[in-house]
């Protein structure tokens, strides 16, 4: 009578085997993500030089245009901060929002190309977010000929569209690690630092305070000035009047002098 030789199960050997499969596909699954995650990020940090110069930088979107595309792609955030690149020869627009995330447009045709979630490490989580109904009194070329003015040796790198001390700006960044903040809405330059990483105009409070003091002191001394003004017209007023009475008490004592110089001649007559 022959023995069933038949194995039930299975051998350790091939339950090793079996782990040791499953955690080399698990290990090469992650080594995959992580690459293309990084190939993805270094897409966004390695910028190259906006050359504003070209014609197709003439065709971009300008900031309320490019803020109501983003806006309509992540309805349930805040927009952060926009800054335009130039990636592989394309103009893009990368939009930080205020959950982390992070959208590519097409600087020109308004068309997302990457989404990221918590790609937002390097901007401060305490950023105010850029006013859904801000309009921009001046456009981007404008805030660049105007930091261009300021930086004529400089190579534009890219430019940010933020908020800084409550004021949304368009800074405008050069190769060089220089940089000009320019009001967005009329144009003047909030922040102007060299490329040694020194603020050569810088937006101060303190100063804006201290400004604010010295024009309400003016404004005390020209009311004073005006106060003093009309007292010394009132003390004038005051003495034409006293004048004034005494040439009529002067009138008054001459007409009774008259009266009694004709009341004797008229008594030596009789």
């Amino acid at each position: 009578m022959r023995k069933n030789t038949t194995k039930q199960g299975f051998t350790i050997v091939e339950i090793v085997i079996a782990l040791a499969a499953i955690v080399a596909i698990v290990v090469l699954g992650y080594y995959i993500f992580n690459q293309a995650t990084d190939d993805t990020t270094a897409s966004l940090s390695v910028t190259e030089t906006v050359d504003d110069t070209s014609e197709s930088f003439d065709e971009i979107m300008e900031l309320e245009q490019i803020s109501e595309i983003a806006r309509l792609e992540q309805s349930g955030s805040e927009i952060i901060g926009i800054e335009l690149e130039q990636n592989d020869g394309q103009l893009v627009y990368v939009v930080h929002y205020s959950d982390g995330s992070t959208a590519v447009f097409d600087a020109i045709s308004g068309t997302r190309s990457e989404l990221l979630d918590n790609d937002n490490d390097e901007l401060d989580e305490d950023n105010d977010s850029i006013p859904a109904n801000f309009v921009a009194g001046i456009t981007l070329r404008e805030a660049i000929n105007i930091a261009k003015e300021r930086r004529p040796d400089s190579t534009l790198r890219k430019v940010e569209v933020e908020v800084e001390d409550g004021v949304v700006v368009y800074s405008v960044r050069f190769t060089d690690d220089s940089r000009v903040d320019v009001n967005a809405l009329d144009g003047t330059v909030q922040r102007l630092r060299n490329e040694s990483g020194d603020d050569e105009i810088e937006r101060n409070d303190d100063n804006e305070s201290d400004d604010q003091d010295d024009n309400d002191d003016s404004d005390e001394r020209d009311e004073n000035d005006e106060d003093e003004s009309e007292d010394g017209d009132d003390d004038s007023r005051d003495d034409d009047e006293e004048d004034e009475d005494d040439e009529e008490e002067e009138d008054d004592e001459e007409e009774e002098d008259d009266e009694e110089e004709d009341n004797s001649g008229s008594g030596s007559s009789n």
